[in-house]
């Protein structure tokens, strides 16, 4: 009976031990794998900041060359138009002398 009762407290240090040993190494794990998150969080709001960096950028771009090249036609209408206001003051000064 002594020899049982031996035989059962050696199992059972051994199967606490066994528990211990893989509590600690899930304990471990879990730490892993809430690091791992945390770095995929960051690296996600990286990306997400970066694309809409250059987005943005890209897009500001773009909008001056447009407005860079509507300013050169819009000066030249301007231009036209106030020496065809020139010619037609001209012909009326000279209408008026007369």
């Amino acid at each position: 009976m002594k020899t049982q009762l031996a035989e059962a407290l050696h199992r059972l240090a051994k199967v606490e031990s066994a528990v211990e040993q893989l509590n600690r190494s899930i304990a471990s794990g879990n730490r892993m794998t809430n690091w791992q998150f945390i770095g995929f969080v960051a690296v996600m709001a990286g990306t997400l900041l970066g694309s809409i960096y250059w987005a943005t950028g890209v897009m500001e771009r773009r909008i001056d060359q447009v407005e860079k090249n509507l300013t050169t036609p819009v000066q030249q209408s301007e231009r036209n138009i106030n020496a065809r206001f020139e010619d037609l003051r001209q012909v009326l000064l000279a209408q008026q002398k007369r």
